[in-house]
């Protein structure tokens, strides 16, 4: 029983350990959404993703505060008529859906950071025994 006590102790000092090392990642990627290297980001981005829709019609989702990159997006990604504002984006990045494709691109910033957790829980070394 004590041993199992000590299990759960560890286990939860493992998933603070993972929180604290995500909020500061999150708060990263909330600055670097507000630095001049973003506008690049996106750019290239969004210059990956023409290749994959190429002239089909498409939507892009993006957080509301990104609302001054709209027409550079729209230029890149041709005929992206429509640009919807997505409060599930909170860092940053976009979504683009093709419905001729039938394909949704993810791009934002959250769901890449959120995509490494399982790596990071492989690979970080905090281990419960």
């Amino acid at each position: 029983e004590k041993y199992e006590t000590s299990r759960v102790a560890l286990f939860d000092k493992r998933k603070r350990l993972t929180e604290n090392v995500y909020k500061a990642a999150t708060a990263k990627l909330i600055d670097f959404s507000t630095s001049d290297k973003y506008s690049d980001y996106l750019k290239k981005s969004a210059v990956d993703v023409a290749q994959v829709v190429g002239d089909k019609n498409s939507v892009i989702y993006i957080k509301p505060a990104d609302e001054k990159y709209e027409a550079e997006l729209k230029e890149i990604l041709g005929k992206c008529s429509v640009c919807e504002y997505s409060d599930e984006i909170k860092i940053g990045g976009f979504k683009l859906y093709c419905p001729e494709l039938k394909i949704i691109i993810d791009e934002t910033l959250d769901s890449k950071l959120n995509n490494t957790r399982e790596w990071f829980m492989e690979h970080s070394g905090l281990k419960v025994l």
